[in-house]
């Protein structure tokens, strides 16, 4: 280009894109920090044109980097001095940090062993801790869970005995809250709701038992021991026997060879049944096989005490039929292969024998008669029971001091032996020690264990009559001598956890503390080695009454409780 004559060439400098080398960055690529920080400490200066070169052909450095050539060779870099100068004219220190490296090293922090390992224990505490919190969860969900379940079940088992009753849908209608609690159990048991399934669970079982249990005329069973079934009527399937299970006229109850159940009837009469026996219980088929009207009980073959309360009793065996009057202790017993039955008074007014032929025999207090085929025999004398002496009744027997026990009891009028029999059952349904030919009035014992053990005795005349039994006694063995004597002052514990009515009869259940003894209205209860105890009383009076319960420790020491009952239809 010609300007003023002169001749100037230019060279335009090459654009800068920002992308740098394509060998050190990729396509596209903006400049590098570094370049940018190079650019910004390096001063501003105006852009200088491209020269001539001069004649020489030796182009200045400025010069150069303006027109954009340089030399084949490239000169050496100078190294910094220890001082350089700022863009603002001021010198620095190349060695020391820059502020940027300072910053840099304030970042980091260093932590010891020990506070590392602290938080290392807390951490895993806190672990541990959680996990114990999932596991306790886990469980209580799970306990609730069953706790559900079987209340949910029982209450399935006490609608199943309902519906066997003639009238079941009639107590439905009158009961329907029962059937909706636990309809609500179940549904709530299938949602995961386990809390409420409980709830409406418990009370439906709550409500189905005093459905099952209510009602004057009811009949049930008040204890069960060993192996006791019973069936609904005539084609029924046989059932196990619970406490809780109640019984309809014209249903059948069987023991086996080690089982006994006591049975509470509407009217407040008491039957034990003893092993190896079966009996019906009223209705249209009892009075049609005791062949009269009124007949509460068909004994079809074993043995059955009875205890009549406020109104006499009807009972019959397939041979005859007899009347025990009211207030009265008797047993009947009746032997199906030989049809031979035995009719016994022990306490009371009178009974009433006839026989199928029309046959009729009156016996009164420890009297028997006994009935072969059709035929009654005369009235025969039986035995008193026998009044028993050493050891006192609930009596504490230390095992590591004692290991011989002599039970002695006073002879009995027309007494020719004696049957003793010692069991773990306040029933006697099977015995540890069980002597039918006694001649003496003492018997001593061997201890080898530990536990509780009732005894009674009972006399045999002659003939081979048996009289009636003496009032049970119980005593405990334990290993005392290892507990120390301490000066005891506190009162035993008493709990009474259930009282019912049944008429003029009244049950009381509870718990003291072992080796306690407990009387229910002044009448001695027999009490468990795990203090557990049940006592029957009878009260002869309409309307409230008050029972008091009293249990006494080894010390003497007393704790009393009262409850009150309403008496019906004495």
């Amino acid at each position: 280009m010609n300007a003023g004559g002169t001749s100037v060439w230019a060279r335009k400098p090459p654009r800068d894109s920002g992308r740098g080398s394509p060998r050190r960055r990729g396509a596209g690529a903006g400049p590098s920090t570094l370049q940018r920080r190079r650019r910004e400490r390096q001063p501003s200066s105006p852009r200088r044109r491209c020269e001539a070169p001069p004649a020489s052909g030796e182009q200045s450095p400025e010069n150069q980097r303006s027109c954009g050539t340089f030399p084949a060779v490239r000169p050496a870099v100078a190294e910094p001095s220890p001082e350089a100068d700022r863009s603002d004219g001021s010198r620095r220190d190349v060695n020391k940090p820059s502020s940027s490296s300072r910053r840099d090293y304030r970042d980091w922090y260093s932590i010891s062993v020990a506070a590392m390992r602290r938080w290392l224990v807390l951490g895993a505490l806190l672990v541990f801790a959680g996990v114990a919190f999932l596991v306790l969860r886990q469980w209580q969900k799970y306990d609730l869970q069953m706790r559900a379940v079987r209340a949910v079940e029982q209450g399935e088992q006490l609608i199943e005995e309902i519906e066997e009753r003639e009238d079941s849908a009639l107590l439905r209608a009158d009961n329907l809250a029962a059937w909706e609690n636990l309809d609500k159990a179940r549904q709530a048991l299938i949602d995961g709701d386990y809390a409420l399934a409980l709830d409406r669970g418990s009370a439906s079982v709550r409500q189905l038992q005093g459905i099952l249990q209510k009602g004057e005329g009811s009949i049930r069973f008040m204890t069960v021991a060993g192996n006791v079934e019973y069936r609904r009527g005539e084609r029924g399937a046989w059932k196990r026997a619970r406490e809780v299970s109640v019984l309809d006229p014209g249903d059948w109850v069987k023991t086996g060879s080690d089982g006994t159940a006591e049975i509470l009837l509407g009217d407040g009469s008491t039957y034990t049944v003893r092993p190896n026996t079966m009996i019906l219980l009223g209705g249209d088929k009892a009075t049609e096989r005791g062949g009269g009207e009124g007949v509460s009980t068909v004994v079809e073959f074993g043995l059955v005490d009875l205890s009549t309360a406020a109104r006499a009793s009807r009972v019959a065996t397939p041979q005859a039929q007899a009347r025990v009057s009211r207030d009265s202790q008797a047993s009947i017993f009746y032997d199906r292969d030989a049809q031979r039955a035995r009719f016994a008074l022990f306490k009371g007014e009178e009974i009433e024998v006839r026989s199928t032929d029309g046959e009729v025999q009156t016996i009164g207090p420890l009297q028997q008669v006994e009935q072969v085929a059709d035929r009654l025999g005369p009235t025969k004398a039986l035995p008193a029971p026998p009044q028993l002496l050493n050891p006192v009744d609930d009596q504490e027997v230390d095992l590591d001091a004692v290991q011989r026990l002599t039970l002695a009891w006073q002879p009995a009028p027309r007494a020719a032996r004696y049957h003793l029999r010692v069991s773990e059952n306040r029933l006697f349904a099977s015995n540890v020690i069980e002597d039918r030919n006694r001649r003496k009035t003492s018997a001593t014992l061997g201890l080898r264990r530990e536990g509780s053990f009732y005894w009674q005795v009972a006399g045999i005349g002659s003939n081979g009559e048996h009289g009636p039994w003496s009032e049970p006694r119980a005593f405990r063995v334990a290993a005392l001598s290892s507990v120390g004597l301490v000066a005891d002052d506190v009162p035993p514990p008493l709990e009474v956890e259930e009282i019912q009515t049944y008429g003029s009869l009244v049950i009381v259940k509870g718990r003291t503390e072992p080796g306690a003894r407990v009387r229910v209205d002044d009448e001695q209860a027999l009490v468990g080695l795990d203090g557990a105890f049940d006592k029957t009383i009878q009260i002869k009076r309409e309307g409230w009454a008050t029972v008091e319960i009293v249990a006494t420790d080894a010390a003497g020491n007393e704790t009393r409780k009262r409850g009150r009952v309403h008496i019906e239809g004495f």
